[in-house]
């Protein structure tokens, strides 16, 4: 079960759709791995949205903003738009680079996900 802000996101377009496949990826992660460094699990979660099609949120723009923002360390959550932008970019790499492999690797290792990406 998924609980929305309907002031934040509205059902009927691309945007709220691209939040339930961000939650739901995140529901699927937990049931798999549930000691995932954040923004690790944000990466993924982010491209859940991409994937399907849908309105990823302009989190990528945020990053775009605040380019010098720690992928690994996140700030207080009011303030955290860039860091899903990092994490979303970094997400869009290694999916290009690699392709999905290494996050069924990551999500299915119960492992933190800094020796895990060394086996890339």
């Amino acid at each position: 079960m998924f609980y929305i802000n309907l002031d934040n996101a509205m059902p009927g377009n691309t945007y709220f759709d691209g939040i339930l496949a961000h939650e739901f990826q995140h529901m699927i992660h937990w049931n798999q791995d549930r000691d995932e460094d954040s923004w690790i699990n944000e990466a993924m979660s982010e491209l859940a949205g991409q994937i399907n099609g849908y309105d990823v949120g302009g989190s990528d723009i945020a990053f775009c903003q605040a380019p010098d923002t720690q992928l690994t360390t996140w700030s207080a959550l009011d303030a955290s738009g860039p860091h899903y932008g990092a994490s979303y970019l970094f997400g869009v790499y290694v999916l290009d680079q690699y392709g999905p492999e290494p996050f069924t690797n990551w999500s299915q290792s119960r492992r933190t996900v800094s020796p895990a990406w060394m086996r890339c």
